[in-house]
């Protein structure tokens, strides 16, 4: 974890990495709105009348830095194309603040930063990770190749978009056909739980750890019967694991110190990948 001070200078390595993969930082643009809340807070810390807890734009300011920080960290664990990279930096770059419109209708900015958080963190567990067209990730583990379809819940009707998504990402990974050996949906929940920005206040790093968990176990319990219904995963050939994901940021606010989290917890159908499954609980655990 690191002091949230700490972030502004990362602005100077944002602006190299940019630079080497030839994409402009376009002026207001929705880090440098975050870059400038934090310098606005701790001028105001400065002054004596900062609150925290009553700061929503500073919450997200922190929870969007630190985020964008942790997948330039381990970008370089991820095999890709430089051209594929700077096409996802550029969509990134282009997307709108949740104070501005938390539920768009098409926030490819918050998917393509929900596929490389993901990506990285695997990356960093050093597995074999990449991209490739067809799939949002594709990783090799135990001499298999998993395909993963990278899906967000967004708007108020959790039910519906969930039942969408799934049959989406499942068509998607039915398309690669033999090309992979197994698939796996990943649904980020993060609309679900968090309001502003994905900060977790805490006092100690392991009630943050016991709180994300409790909040996974939370929706699967209330909403995983609908991917074990077989209309919405019906292929009898191939039956993805759904991996439920609750990424953010964690904020100490004892020391006054922030780090990046993400915690994994799979689930899947009432008949899982058969043999293989055995590979997808390995894979699981040393995401943990």
């Amino acid at each position: 974890m690191e002091k949230i001070y700490d972030l502004i200078p990362f602005k100077d390595r944002l602006l190299v990495f940019l630079d080497s993969i030839n994409v402009d930082y376009p002026p207001n643009n929705r880090f440098e709105q975050s870059f400038n809340e934090i310098k606005l807070a701790f001028t105001k810390e400065k002054n004596g009348v900062r609150d925290f807890s009553k700061e929503g734009h500073l919450r997200h300011a922190i929870s969007e830095l630190n985020e964008l920080k942790f997948i330039i960290d381990n970008l370089p664990h991820v095999t890709t194309d430089k051209e594929i990279i700077k096409s996802k930096f550029i969509k990134i770059l282009s997307g709108n603040t949740p104070i501005q419109n938390k539920y768009p209708e098409n926030d490819n900015a918050r998917n393509t930063i929900f596929e490389l958080s993901l990506a990285t963190y695997i990356g960093s567990k050093e597995v074999e990770t990449y991209y490739e067209q067809g799939s949002d990730i594709v990783l090799k583990f135990n001499e298999k190749i998993f395909a993963i379809e990278c899906k967000r819940i967004n708007g108020t009707n959790i039910r519906n978009s969930l039942k969408n998504l799934l049959r989406d990402a499942h068509r998607q990974i039915i398309k690669r056909g033999q090309e992979i050996d197994l698939g796996i949906i990943a649904i980020n929940i993060n609309n679900v739980y968090f309001d502003e920005g994905k900060l977790l206040i805490t006092t100690e790093k392991e009630l943050a750890k016991d709180e994300f968990n409790r909040k996974i176990k939370e929706f699967i319990h209330n909403f995983g019967h609908l991917w074990q219904r077989r209309n919405i995963i019906s292929s009898s050939n191939l039956v993805p694991a759904v991996l439920i994901c609750l990424n953010g940021t964690v904020y100490d606010v004892k020391n006054n110190f922030t780090g990046n989290a993400f915690f994994v917890v799979v689930n899947n159908t009432d008949n899982p990948t058969g043999k293989e499954w055995t590979d997808i609980q390995d894979f699981v655990n040393i995401l943990k």
